[in-house]
């Protein structure tokens, strides 16, 4: 069995932000959205490796839903309604 020494690694506020939601129970979708060069994707990257480090019994889902600029809010919450999302 290979034993972690616990981590310090440095984080953004993306990470912390996404990170505490993660874990928080009353929560089951974590949405991201920004623009370029705001850390999402390394954060993101970075909570999973943690996150699955520390619950080593866990599945873990990433899905991608595509989203343009002329894509309106009622398009996005009938899709994700209808995909099971909300």
């Amino acid at each position: 069995m290979l034993m972690l020494m616990p981590m310090e690694i440095d984080s953004t506020v993306i990470f912390q932000k996404n990170y505490a939601a993660l874990t928080d129970p009353a929560l089951r979708f974590i949405i991201n959205e920004g623009g370029s060069r705001s850390s999402k994707t390394y954060s993101l990257c970075q909570m999973l490796i943690v996150y699955c480090y520390q619950n080593k019994n866990k599945v873990v889902s990433i899905i991608d839903i595509p989203c343009t600029e002329s894509y309106s809010d009622e398009g996005l919450s009938r899709d994700h309604e209808r995909h099971g999302y909300l």
